[in-house]
């Protein structure tokens, strides 16, 4: 520099070196501490001025030293010069916006100073350069506001748009990290803290943590290194009981009784209390003195008049540097409490006022809201905003303090102008310390570095009245004054953790804001960062959490040890029914959102929020459409979203996305209807033309998804053209691509990059939060999440760091390619073979019942996969001698087009470098996009060889599973007891058997002989969570829903021991009725034939029974939900509410029977018959037993499972008389019916208020039970028979005309589906007897609530009835 500063030390050091190093380094390290080493050569020169001459040199010297002591100081002098901008601009109105956006520190000068000034010229020049950056970007805020704001809608999208724009903007620096990315320099752009020790003294690895030894804490001003220890370094405890603690307080109304309890466990030196209200003190410790003082500058004039007069009183020299001084008010209760955070205690305070930082204050910082954002305040306020602050006015006098009259307003409108006015030079640092409240503490070695004539000047000003606007001032000012000032980087560590500053005059102007953050990262699959961080996340989740992250990772939760909510499931949370419906069906359960994970997670975010961490949100889920919207809706307004989306190339990523849909195909989805196989987009060259039709052929594409026009225009009659190839080529130009799109919207896959992160750029709560991230750069994953994204994850990105370079992670990632392994056969030889099988079988060449299940089908394709392979090597044939298809060259320039397009969108300044647009080229260029012609092996019989062998590979005969699932009332227990009772003639019939309700004879028995017992619950381990949670509310059993842990095991057991014992097995359990049982049963039973067996039982006649046990089952939940209403009119109604309600005369001859799905029982044999239809394994395979036959068990022997011998034993028992079908006795539920409903009815009146007698002085009534109310309907029918009476001389209220006719013809249409031919030989008719026999006998109608109640002949049934 041309120049000294203005201010320069009057004195220069006593020693100087006498030698300087050989070497001497080109520039200076970026932070350099603030003060000199106190180990100094011992020689002098032989004359030293006494003074400095008044004029100095315009230059330096053209030797300068090599370099800085090794031993620093960690502290700042307190008064350091300083220089600022000639010209500051005015900081941006509060009206507009709380936030200051703050800039990055500069790098420092290079060395050319001598090494007498380098610790003040490094501050100095930190200090007028942070200023005049932080000038000019505010300076651009305001002009950008004021242009702006009028057509602005949300102030804070400008804001954001600034922040984003000047992160965007190109600078040298970025040309820099291009050259670094071209050059492959691995930690080019890597952050600073990378390259630097562990414990280097000079760097902040976080500001709001426990882990940091120099920093940790220093965003709230909570914590700093102590001082006096053995280990200055580390931050350990103060000894407290070594300081001697001082105690002043400044009194004026309040009781001092909480000292006591306050300051318990520690040596007091001294206590000295000014009063100045008038009023006696009450409660003065022991031993303190008191002072009377005038009413003058409150507090703050107290505190100014002690150090001035009162605290050498108490301190002796020598207890200089082991003395503090903790200021107080008379109240520190919480009703004196106003500002945002929580109380310090008196340790806290005692330990931080004897640490480094010489200071501690009483309130620890909060947090303050903006509208619908929360902002975590810091200790720290940016100097230049803080010396703005002017309090026009102050009304708070919650004590009722009496008023002097003094006008509030100062001479000095603002802080600054105040401060200078102490003849106090302002800070050296661009932060500084401010504590609110009027509570602090501070080092005595602190106090006394302050001239007096300071403090003296302070007293002053605060004497000029009692309320006034210097006491606002003067509180704003003591931290400053009394603490250590910050070095450079700590100072650099806060801005970077600050989002901005408050803007407020009336309150905490100028402090440092930040909003806690959190990083959603959705993916995007294909880019492996999903499956690389999902393990590295949970792995390194102690170094994020000592980054300060919290995070929930989907699939890692294992039952809550990594103490973070299940979130698996918060993207089905998200999404509309509508949304969930075009999931396919293996992916179902995958759509239901648990009842506790919103609640949860958002409790979670919440402790998050409140400790001030941060957060990571690991779920690739969250990629599909409508995810956005209501995440924006969710997510509490407190936290700033970062959305992480990775990149891809995107012909490398349809091909990896190819891949896994082909995966998916053969696992979840290949079916033997041929109508389900997707032969359209089967091979890869398909595939691309599926998901690429629009971007390939443009409007040209017709329904089925490609282009089939004539070049030449010849049209036939159908209006549909032909391809035409010129030379054995088809040419883009003579297509016409016209759209309405850019090239980017033209492709059909949503789950790619850009799709996804269009989603959420549209949604305005993620829009500036949008963070792409690069696939193809040098780093993986892992080190650009952590090291890149997250924002100062010190540990946990040099742990990625560590990991990438001692396992060669990222030379691995480099050289992973997708494109052909051997640029001769440009497709997997796997993929050749499957699809010339699919091809065969679509076009008749290969056989295969379609009646099969999925699984069958893909052993059988397995099975003729094996068969082509065999068949080529027989004829010593290898894959590359099949024939080719490729893509033209028109589709082959239209990816690469998009591709390019992608990036270049995507990534814009990755794309301008060299490994951008030239190497997306060069990689295309050695691609290949060809898949075996499926179509030439068909047409061509110089192929038919392929096929020849299909009658000798296929699949051997499986053992059959008959499932019995009831339906309910048909007599499934019955038939389980019974073949319980003959497991052995089962056995010989070469059946094995698992039946509900089979017990075990000793404890850890779960299979005897034949058969599986203990395995009632196997419905549950079958069952959705979804239905596992009905039946759980609906049972009111919490175990209903759990599948036990030895079943799944033991089952398996059982299906291995039937398979050796050559024999087929018969499950039997109504739990299977339930819905979702049909695709579970589906996975249990891999390698076995199904049949499922449901009993048909007429529906009206099914009514009546299923509502026998229903009645039998109830629970007073139920009961008091349906308000006592629990007759069977009242069940037909219930579950036959829109069919009665339909208003049409529906009839069993209609042509559409439609209305059969009108009534709502899922357990009766229609609808589980329906259900079971839809999964393609069991959709031929569902066998209707009729009930009405009069012989379940033979039926099921004989007509099922052709269990010869077993059949011939029932059929013996019948003829002989001996059946063992058990039948339940029916007791009648009409005085049970009245008693609920004379309960239901006195609970309503109950609720509604219409009791006027009830005595309020009596006890609460004792809760109803059913126990009670049986016994009730026991008292009903006893007092009937003693006047003689009979239930059927009860009034009755039976269903209406229209109602009868529904059910019977809705009887009738199930009938007639389930069992065609039965009801056409008689069926109808028989049908039809029983409805009407039934009628005849009353069983449509139920006792008459109304009537009984209402009529004074059954009054004698009610008194005292409840």
């Amino acid at each position: 520099p041309s120049q000294l500063p203005s201010e320069v030390p009057s004195q220069l050091p006593s020693q100087l070196p006498n030698q300087l190093p050989s070497e001497v380094p080109s520039r200076l390290p970026s932070e350099v501490p603030s003060q000199l080493p106190s180990d100094v050569p011992s020689q002098l020169p032989s004359q030293v001025p006494s003074q400095v001459p008044s004029q100095l040199p315009s230059q330096l010297p053209s030797e300068v030293p090599s370099h800085l002591p090794s031993e620093v100081p960690s502290q700042l002098p307190i008064e350091v010069p300083s220089q600022l901008p000639s010209e500051v601009p005015p900081s941006v109105s509060p009206t507009l916006s709380p936030i200051v956006i703050l800039t990055d520190a500069p790098s420092p000068p290079p060395q050319d100073q001598s090494i007498r000034r380098i610790a003040e010229q490094m501050n100095q020049f930190y200090d007028a350069s942070r200023k005049n950056e932080l000038a000019r970007d505010r300076t651009d805020l305001r002009d950008m506001l004021e242009r702006n704001f009028e057509h602005a809608r949300d102030v804070e999208d400008l804001i954001m748009q600034h922040a984003h724009d000047k992160t965007h903007k190109p600078k040298e620096r970025d040309k820099r990290q291009l050259n670094d990315l071209d050059a492959g320099d691995y930690f080019a752009d890597l952050p600073d803290f990378i390259t630097q020790a562990d414990r280097d003294p000079f760097k902040c690895r976080c500001v709001d943590c426990d882990e940091d030894e120099v920093c940790g804490g220093l965003w709230k001003g909570k914590r700093y290194p102590g001082r006096g220890t053995s280990k200055p370094e580390a931050d350990t405890d103060v000894d407290l009981h070594s300081e001697k603690v001082h105690i002043v307080v400044s009194h004026c109304k309040s009781s001092l009784e909480w000292m006591s309890d306050f300051t318990k466990g520690h040596a007091i030196a001294s206590i000295h209390i000014i009063s100045k209200c008038g009023d006696p003190v009450v409660g003065a410790p022991d031993g303190a003195t008191i002072e009377v003082m005038p009413n003058v500058g409150r507090c703050d004039h107290t505190y100014a008049y002690y150090i001035t007069s009162r605290i050498a009183q108490r301190v002796l020299p020598e207890d200089l540097e082991d003395s503090v001084v903790i200021f107080l008010k008379d109240d520190i209760s919480s009703n004196n409490f106003h500002q945002s955070g929580y109380w310090n205690d008196f340790g806290e305070m005692i330990q931080l006022a004897s640490s480094e930082n010489g200071f501690a204050c009483g309130i620890i910082p909060g947090d303050v809201q903006f509208g619908p954002h929360n902002f975590f305040l810091s200790a720290y306020h940016e100097v230049k905003t803080l010396f703005d602050f002017s309090m026009e006015n102050y009304g708070r006098n919650i004590k009722g303090y009496a008023s002097d009259g003094v006008e509030f307003t100062s001479d000095h409108k603002t802080l600054g102008s105040w401060y200078a006015s102490l003849g106090v030079q302002q800070p050296p640092s661009e932060l500084v310390q401010v504590c609110y409240g009027g509570v602090f503490g501070a080092s005595v070695s602190n106090i006394m570095k302050r001239d007096m004539l300071v403090w003296k000047a302070i007293e002053k000003s605060l004497s000029r009245g009692s309320n006034i606007q210097e006491g606002h001032y003067a509180e704003r000012s003591w931290a400053g004054l009394l603490s250590t000032p910050l070095q450079p980087f700590k100072v650099k560590a806060l801005f970077d953790k600050a989002d901005g500053a408050y803007l407020n005059k009336s309150s905490m102007h100028g402090a440092l804001l930040k909003r806690p953050k959190l990083y959603l990262h959705i993916g995007v699959a294909g880019t492996s960062s999903t499956e690389l961080l999902t393990e590295s996340v949970v792995a390194d989740i102690a170094k994020l959490k000592s980054d300060g992250y919290n995070v929930a990772v989907h699939g890692k939760w294992d039952g809550g040890i990594y103490e973070f909510p299940n979130v698996d499931r918060l993207g089905s949370c998200m999404w509309s029914d509508i949304s969930k419906r075009e999931f396919p069906d293996h992916l179902k359960e995958a759509t239901v959102c648990p009842d506790n994970l919103l609640l949860d997670l958002s409790e979670y975010m919440k402790r998050s929020a409140k400790a001030s961490e941060d957060m990571v949100i690991v779920n690739p889920w969250l990629i599909h459409p409508e995810t956005a919207m209501s995440l924006g809706i969710y997510f509490d307004p407190v936290w700033d979203v970062k959305v992480v989306i990775y990149y891809r190339r995107y012909f490398e990523w349809i091909t990896i996305s190819f891949e896994k849909w082909r995966e998916d195909i053969f696992e979840y989805t290949l079916s033997p209807h041929k109508a389900l196989i997707p032969s359209t987009s089967f091979r890869y060259i398909d595939f691309l033309r599926e998901y690429c039709k629009r971007l390939f052929y443009g409007k040209d594409v017709n329904e089925d998804g490609f282009p089939v026009r004539k070049l030449d225009h010849d049209t036939h009659d159908t209006g549909i053209v032909s391809m035409q190839q010129v030379n054995g080529k088809v040419y883009f130009n003579q297509f016409d691509p016209t759209t309405n799109f850019e090239v980017e919207e033209l492709t059909d896959l949503q789950e790619y990059t850009y799709f996804v992160a269009k989603q959420y750029y549209a949604n305005p709560r993620f829009r500036h939060g949008v963070n792409i991230v690069n696939y193809h750069d040098i780093r993986g994953p892992e080190t650009n999440f952590y090291c890149h994204v997250l924002h100062d994850a010190h540990n946990a990105c040099k742990t990625a760091i560590e990991r990438e370079e001692s396992a060669s992670k990222a030379a691995e990632m480099r050289t992973e390619s997708f494109a052909q392994v051997d640029p001769i056969l440009p497709f997997k030889p796997s993929h050749a073979l499957e699809e010339i099988v699919i091809a065969g079988y679509m076009a008749g060449r290969l056989q295969f019942d379609d009646t099969r299940s999925k699984k069958l089908f893909v052993q059988q394709i397995l099975l003729w996969i094996k068969m082509v392979h065999s068949a080529l090597q027989e004829r010593k044939l290898s894959i590359t001698d099949l024939p080719v298809e490729c893509l033209y060259q028109f589709e082959i320039d239209r990816l690469l087009e998009v591709s390019l397009a992608y990036e270049k969108a995507l990534l814009p300044e990755f794309f301008r470098s060299s490994k951008g647009a030239d190497g997306l080229q060069d990689e295309f260029s050695q691609w290949r996009f060809c898949s075996v012609d499926t179509a030439m092996i068909l047409n061509e019989a110089r192929w038919d060889f392929l096929f020849e062998a299909a009658s000798h590979y296929d699949l051997p005969e499986q053992p059959k599973a008959y499932i019995h699932i009831g339906a309910p009332k048909t007599g499934s227990t019955s038939i389980q007891d019974t073949m319980a009772m003959d497991m052995g003639f089962l056995k010989q019939d070469k059946y094995f058997l698992a039946m509900h309700g089979q017990i075990a004879k000793e404890a850890g028995e779960y299979i005897i002989d034949n058969m599986l017992v203990k395995c009632d619950q196997l419905g549950a381990c079958v069952w959705s969570e979804e239905q596992r949670q009905m039946v759980v509310q609906g049972s009111g059993d919490k175990n209903a829903g759990l599948c036990p842990d030895y079943l799944p095991r033991t089952f398996n057991a059982f299906l291995s021991k039937a398979i050796a014992a050559k024999s087929n097995i018969v499950i039997s359990n109504e739990w299977l009725n339930r819905p979702t049982s049909e695709s579970g049963l589906v996975d249990i039973l891999d390698g076995w034939d199904p049949i499922v067996v449901i009993y048909y039982r007429r529906f009206f006649d099914w009514m009546i029974s299923a509502h026998y046990q229903w009645h039998f089952d109830i629970s007073m939940g139920t009961v008091e939900l349906l308000k006592g209403k629990v007759r069977l009119i009242d069940f037909m109604r219930m579950f036959c509410g829109r069919l009665f309600a339909s208003n049409v005369r529906h009839s069993a001859d209609d042509s559409d029977l439609s209305f059969v799905d009108l009534t709502d029982t899922q357990e009766y044999t229609y609808h589980a018959w329906k259900r079971y239809r839809k999964v393609p394994q069991f959709e031929n395979n569902v066998k209707i037993v009729n009930f009405h036959d009069g012989h379940i068990i033979k039926s099921f022997y004989c007509d099922v499972l052709s269990a010869e011998r077993a059949c011939e034993l029932e059929t013996y028992r019948l003829e002989s008389k001996e059946s063992v079908v058990k039948t339940r006795s029916k007791k009648s539920t009409t005085y049970v019916d009245l008693a609920i409903g004379v309960y239901g009815k006195q609970s309503v009146a109950h609720a509604g208020g219409h009791n006027h007698d009830h005595d309020h002085d009596h006890d609460e009534p004792i809760p109803m039970t059913m126990e009670m109310l049986h016994a009730m309907g026991d008292r009903f029918q006893e007092r009937m028979a003693a006047k003689g009476f009979v239930e059927d001389d009860l009034p009755q209220e039976c269903l209406t005309k229209s109602e009868e006719a529904l059910l019977l013809n809705v009887s009738l249409a199930y009938e007639k589906i389930l069992l065609p031919e039965t009801y056409a030989s008689g069926g109808e008719d028989a049908t039809r007897g029983h409805f009407f026999s039934s009628l005849a006998s009353g069983k449509f109608c139920s006792v008459d609530l109304e009537g009984v109640m209402g009529d004074p002949r059954w009054a004698f049934l009610f008194e005292d009835a409840i």
